[in-house]
Order: structure tokens, then sequence, then C-alpha cells
């Protein structure tokens, strides 16, 4: 056979041609078969770094709305980001803009914008592409889930905000707040019925026996609440004052020693009260009344007051001391105060004892017209207690548990 016969043959025959096409097309299909995995990686990818920045932008609202500088946005933004896995090492980068520098809410000094980048591992794509980026960006904003007009501080005990017995509590507008990181922070036991707009605890809550929560919102694992008088500090004590021997007196501000005890009608001109050592009593058969008037209880006072008794204090709404009713030094002894009120127990104030258990039972007779706070290491009610969140013009600090949320 010549050389001019076996190109024709080539040319014209169509044995083997099927084997041809089949394997060129096989060859097609595997690559875009790898190219379709690997694309399925980089949205795997790009979804984790969008969990990342998401995180990071709620981090850094948080600080924002606590009144944090730039410097510690940045950082907590950070800080959560590496909690979700992300490492600014390997090209991998992290933008925090406090307002934000880009979008609709550019400029916006209530929002944290955060941006990250983070390269791809190229598997076939490596043959057209030299690199590949993933990037996410996220803008969260301050936010409120509303007031805590029971605020526990501790941050490891069990309990901390603890309804048991046969006690009914009504929250008007306002909240639960325990800044324990305790699977048990908040716990609602025996046939304690509790109603509130929210409960949010940086660990969980419990409810056992036959007890009942009725809650608009319940946030677990949640940032903790900030205190709102933290940075607020007990006089010194004075000379000690003298009491009337009677029981039924008018008593001016001053430090008196060695506690204090209410029996009869008392009435209290405005000012500050420091209790100095002791017990403040009131028993149950005092009417107290009192008009811009703050106690201060330092040296391990504490506070008893019994069932039965009539209490109307208000606190001064303006000043050092505005909102706040009572106020337990922090350098005080882990001790139990008690406040045994009732139906005429009318404090309009915050009731503040950060290194202390407050156990409020009976009472508190202000509803969704008053303003109450109790602000404790911990607190306990096994009596029937209304609060109310009716605090414009009070004085009384804002107490507000934040709950950051993206916008973007």
């Amino acid at each position: 056979m010549n050389l001019k016969t076996l190109i024709r043959r080539l040319c014209t025959g169509t044995e083997g041609a099927v084997a041809i096409m089949v394997g060129i097309g096989m060859t097609a299909m595997i690559g875009f078969l790898a190219l379709g995995t690997e694309t399925g990686l980089w949205y795997a990818a790009k979804r984790n770094l969008q969990s990342v920045a998401d995180a990071a932008a709620l981090g850094g609202a948080f600080e924002l709305g606590s009144g944090s500088n730039s410097s510690v946005i940045s950082a907590a933004a950070i800080q959560d980001a590496g909690r979700n896995g992300f490492q600014a090492t390997g090209g991998a980068t992290i933008a925090v803009h406090t307002p934000p520098a880009s979008g609709k809410y550019a400029g916006n000094p209530q929002m944290v914008e955060v941006s990250v980048s983070q390269p791809t591992t190229l598997l076939f794509s490596a043959l057209f592409l030299k690199s590949l980026q993933v990037n996410a960006r996220a803008v969260a904003k301050t936010g409120s889930v509303g007031d805590a007009c029971i605020l526990a501080l501790d941050n490891v005990i069990n309990d901390a905000a603890y309804f048991t017995g046969s006690a009914t509590v009504t929250l008007h507008n306002c909240g639960i707040a325990a800044n324990s990181s305790s699977s048990n922070a908040v716990v609602v036991s025996g046939s304690a019925t509790v109603t509130t707009a929210f409960v949010q605890s940086v660990g969980g809550y419990d409810i056992s026996g036959s007890g009942v929560l009725h809650a608009g919102t319940i946030i677990t694992h949640a940032a903790a609440t900030a205190d709102p008088y933290a940075g607020l500090s007990a006089p010194s004590a004075a000379s000690c004052a003298s009491v009337p021997k009677t029981k039924d007196f008018t008593l001016s501000p001053g430090t008196y020693c060695g506690g204090l005890t209410f029996q009869g009608n008392v009435f209290l001109n405005p000012g500050v009260y420091v209790i100095s050592g002791g017990t403040f009593k009131i028993t149950a058969q005092a009417t107290v009344f009192g008009t811009g008037v703050t106690f201060v209880l330092i040296n391990n006072a504490k506070l008893d007051v019994t069932g039965g008794s009539a209490i109307t204090i208000t606190a001064p709404t303006a000043g050092i001391w505005a909102g706040v009713a009572f106020f337990s030094d922090r350098k005080n002894e882990l001790q139990v105060n008690k406040l045994n009120g009732n139906s005429v127990t009318n404090i309009t104030g915050a009731i503040y004892m950060p290194s202390q258990e407050l156990d409020f039972s009976g009472g508190n007779g202000t509803d969704a017209s008053g303003c109450t706070r109790l602000i404790a290491d911990f607190v306990k009610f096994i009596g029937n207690s209304s609060l109310g969140n009716s605090c414009a013009a009070t004085g009384v600090a804002s107490g507000a548990s934040l709950r950051p949320v993206l916008v973007e």
C-alpha cells in the first residue's frame, strides 16, 4: 500500500471515532466536574467567612453600645472573629470601621462595619488562576432588648435570679438580666409565676416544679448587661448622728452608726443617710415617708425590712445619687439583705447591692406607673411583687440590656 492510499484511508475511515469523541468529552466533563466541586468549596468558604464577619460586627456593636472607644471596639471584633476560627495570617485580613466606611450606613455612629478577606486553596482552577481571595462584610448596629428591672451581677453563681415558693412576680415593660454563665442563671421553681418582657442570661435558665415563666423574649448565651452604677462609690463615714428616742420622729441626713431602726411614723428630710455598720431595720409597725432620699450602707451594714411596714421612698432625681434609693458599698461582705414589703411598699429608684444578696418578698406596690430597679450580686423572690419601668424624670439609670443586630 502506497502512502497516498494510506492517507486516504485515515481521512475517510470511521473505525474508533466514537472512542475518540468519548475520550475528548470525558476529559472536558471531568474538568467541569472538578471545577464545579471546587466552586462549591469556594461557596462553603464564603459562608464560613460571612459567619466570622457577622460575629465580629456583633461583638464590636456590643462594645459600641457600652460606650467603648474605637480601639476597644476593634479589639472586641477581632477577638470574636478569632473565636470563630479566623486568623489574620497567610494573607488573611480583617478591617473594623466605626462608623462604617462604605455602604448605605456609611458614617452612621451607631454602626460597626467589619470586612474580612482570606485566600482559598486552588485545585483545578490553578491551571488558569494565580490566586483567589474570598471576601465577606457585615454591619451591625447597637440595640437594646429593653430595660432590666432585675439585674443579677454575679458572673458564675447558680440561681443568680431566683423565683421560688408561691411568688407571683410581674414586671411591667421591663425584664430580667443575669450576668452569670451558669446554665441555671435564672430559675423559676416551686409554684412561682413570673411575667416579664424578657429574660437575658449570659448562661441559661431553668423552670422546675410547677413554675411558670411568661416572657416575651428569652435570650441565652448573651453578652453581659452593664452595671449602670459601676462608677458610683460610697462616701466615708462622718461623725455619728443621734437618733430620737421616740417611735415617731423626723430625721435629717447624716451618718448613723451601729444600725438604725424605724418602728413608728418616720418622716425623712431630703438627703443622704449613711448607715455605718449594724442593721438598718424597718419593723412591721413602721410607716416611713421620704422624697429625695438615699440610704447608703457601709462597713457591712445590712437591710432588714419586715412585712407589714408602709414605706414610700423616692430617690433624688438629680446629683450624684440620682435615681438611687438604697446603695450598699461594694466593699461590704456577702450577706443577705431582706426587703419584705407589701402592697403599700412603694420605692421609686434603684436598690443597688453589688456584692450582696437581695431577698425581695411580698409587695413593692409599684405597678406599670412606678419605677423600681433591683440590682444585686444575686436576687431572690419568695413573695408576690410588681415592678414598673416608668422611669422618665426619676433619675434612675436605664439599665438597658444590649442586643446588637445585623443590618448588612
